[in-house]
């Protein structure tokens, strides 16, 4: 399967770069890519020397918008929030050639892209889709990605074939066609954001086949999610469950997706709490007393103080801006931005995140729109992803999250709730 996919991902990576070069907006090439992407990860494994189609399209996507940043043609003189994002960018680019330094041009040029794309997400989603019109597009096209990697995951559980497995505590996990699981799961949760949207916004009361289109969309999405045996959705699931109750005071929303957990588990002979408790085996019983066993959370502890102990050696300028080092397997976010570009870079992308979440809280609390909720959860599963993983570094997670909160942040906000 991997040969048609590869050919079908050239031609979709040409196809966003023409319309990337063409188009009047960067409106259509960036919902082209957030489609295209979910077929051009999957081929991860198709390289030439150093470089594949991932870093084609992101590199390319990022210059041509330079470019029209550059002469002009991006009206960033009316983005309220550009001066911060410069401030961001400019640090950006100090670190980056630092890590140019430390680790050469190729791992260079994909740390700034990865990084330039929470900034440029986050501008792009606030400027082009701020219209009912347009948000409608967007929802669509953010339910739509889903459907390739869902596909191949569902295929993937009913065939035992195709695709990537993996054990972890005694239990196969499925990733599809991608490198590995963080990919796979972040487009199913990318995808859960988008029919929350659609339902919220745009799904008439009459419209009764989209209503099941999407029971049944949200259904396959959460057992594909299930057979992902992953700790981050797991601990996403029960903090959205929280929110949902603090903040939209669904009580009926949470205790029936509470009444449908305890049947499904009832009629699979408590496989589903089975399986759950076995995803946190090694965890429960460390916290119980009953192992010494550190080797929790597959082992991140341990190389987290691995990392850290190496970074106490490293000079005062070194932890100031990092060693520049930024190809390696940190599996905490926070670990990785110290190591790419030191206090620094750490400080300025934690101002960041906390500004717009305090910023989101306010929002919500004066105006309880639904989209402010909704970059809330992204934020949520961000932060929850970026304990044991590198989110930061995977574009659709920064493409999506950053941009909701962008999106959010306009006060031209016009999507009527139907």
């Amino acid at each position: 399967m991997g040969a048609p996919v590869f050919y079908l991902s050239i031609i979709l990576t040409l196809f966003v770069i023409i319309l990337a070069v063409s188009s009047p907006s960067y409106k259509y090439p960036l919902l082209a890519s957030i489609l295209a992407r979910p077929v051009i990860d999957a081929t991860w494994s198709y390289r030439y020397t150093d470089f594949n189609l991932i870093y084609v399209l992101n590199g390319t996507f990022i210059l041509i918008f330079l470019y029209r940043l550059l002469f002009k043609k991006e009206k960033l003189f009316a983005f309220r929030y550009a001066g911060l994002f410069g401030a961001y960018l400019l640090v950006l680019i100090f670190i980056s050639f630092h890590v140019l330094i430390k680790s050469g041009y190729v791992v260079a040029l994909e740390f700034f892209f990865k990084s330039f794309f929470m900034p440029l997400s986050f501008y792009l989603f606030y400027r082009y889709f701020s219209d009912r019109q347009n948000g409608k597009l967007l929802s669509t096209t953010l339910v739509m990605a889903g459907l390739f990697p869902l596909s191949i995951v569902l295929v993937q559980i009913a065939t035992g074939s195709i695709g990537r497995f993996g054990v972890s505590r005694g239990l196969t996990r499925v990733s599809g066609l991608y490198h590995d699981i963080v990919s796979t799961r972040s487009y199913f949760v990318l995808t859960f954001i988008g029919i929350l949207l659609y339902w919220r916004y745009f799904l008439k009361k009459t419209d009764k086949m989209r209503k099941i289109g999407l029971i049944i969309l949200f259904s396959l999405l959460i057992i594909a999610l299930f057979h992902q045996y992953s700790k981050t959705i797991i601990a996403t699931g029960v903090i959205w469950a929280i929110l949902f109750l603090f903040y939209e005071r669904r009580v009926h929303i949470v205790a029936l997706f509470l009444g449908g957990f305890l049947i499904l588990n009832a009629f699979s002979n408590n496989k589903i709490s089975s399986d759950i408790q076995q995803v946190f085996s090694k965890e429960v019983e460390l916290v119980a007393g009953r192992s010494e066993n550190t080797n929790v959370l597959a082992g991140r502890i341990m190389m987290w103080g691995s990392y850290m102990r190496y970074w106490h050696g490293l000079s005062i300028i070194e932890k100031l801006i990092g060693p520049g080092i930024a190809e390696r397997p940190f599996h905490n976010d926070y670990i990785r931005i110290l190591f790419n570009g030191g206090v620094i870079f750490l400080a300025v992308s934690v101002l960041i995140m906390f500004v717009f979440l305090v910023k989101i809280n306010k929002n919500y609390a004066r105006s309880g729109k639904f989209i402010h909720f909704i970059a809330l959860i992204s934020l949520a599963y961000f932060f929850v992803e970026s304990v044991g993983a590198t989110p930061g570094m995977y574009l659709n997670i920064q493409a999506i999250v950053w941009g909701l909160v962008g999106l959010s942040m306009n006060p031209e906000f016009r999507w009527q709730e139907a």
